[in-house]
C-alpha cells in the first residue's frame, strides 16, 4: 500500500512538472512569435522551421539578437537587435526585414518599380528592387515565382539598397 501511494505521488508530481514545463514552453513560444523575446540565431531558425513560417532575412549580424513578429498571418518581421555585450545594453535603431504575403508580388513589384517617384531595377538574382526616390532607408524586393514581397529597412544610409541589390544577400530562413 505504501509503495502504491508513493507511486501515485510520484506520478502526480511528474504530471505537474510536465504541465508546468509545457505551459512555460507555450508561453515562451507565444512571446517569441510576438517579438517580446530576443532570440539568438539558432532559436530564430528553430522557431521559424517549427512554425513553418516563410521568413526572409539578410543572414546573421555580429553582436545581434533577433525578434520575430509573426502575429499576423500574412506578414512576418525580423528586427535585428544590436547588443553591446560589455554593457548588456541595446544599441539604437536597427535593421528590420518584413515578409508580406502577396499572390502577385513579382508583377506588383514591376508596376511599383515603374511608378512615378519610385526607382526600380532588376538585381543579378532576377528580383525586382524598388524604392521611393526620397526614401533610401526602405527598399522593397520581389523575387520571381515567390508569393511574398520583402521590405528591407536599415537606418544606415544605403545599407537597405545594398542588401537588395547584391546577389544572395536576402534569403529565406530554413531553405
Amino acid at each position: 500500500m505504501f509503495i502504491f501511494a508513493l507511486s501515485l505521488i510520484i506520478v502526480f508530481f511528474a504530471l505537474v512538472t510536465l504541465f508546468n514545463s509545457s505551459n512555460q514552453n507555450s508561453t515562451w513560444r507565444t512571446k517569441a512569435l510576438s517579438a517580446q523575446i530576443a532570440l539568438n540565431q539558432g532559436q530564430l531558425e528553430t522557431l521559424v522551421k517549427s512554425e513553418k513560417l516563410t521568413v526572409f532575412w539578410a543572414g546573421p549580424k555580429v553582436n545581434s539578437l533577433y525578434t520575430l513578429d509573426a502575429s499576423s498571418s500574412d506578414r512576418t518581421v525580423i528586427r535585428y537587435v544590436e547588443v553591446n555585450h560589455s554593457k548588456t545594453s541595446v544599441l539604437g535603431s536597427s535593421r528590420q526585414i518584413a515578409t508580406y504575403k502577396s499572390e502577385n508580388a513579382y508583377s506588383d513589384g514591376i508596376i511599383a518599380a515603374s511608378s512615378a517617384g519610385n526607382i526600380g531595377f532588376r538585381n543579378p538574382d532576377g528580383a525586382i528592387v524598388f524604392y521611393a526616390a526620397n526614401r533610401l532607408s526602405n527598399v522593397y524586393l520581389a523575387i520571381p515565382k515567390i508569393k511574398y514581397q520583402i521590405e528591407i529597412y536599415d537606418p544606415i544610409r544605403g545599407q537597405a539598397l545594398s542588401l537588395a541589390a547584391l546577389t544572395g544577400q536576402i534569403t529565406r530562413i530554413g531553405k
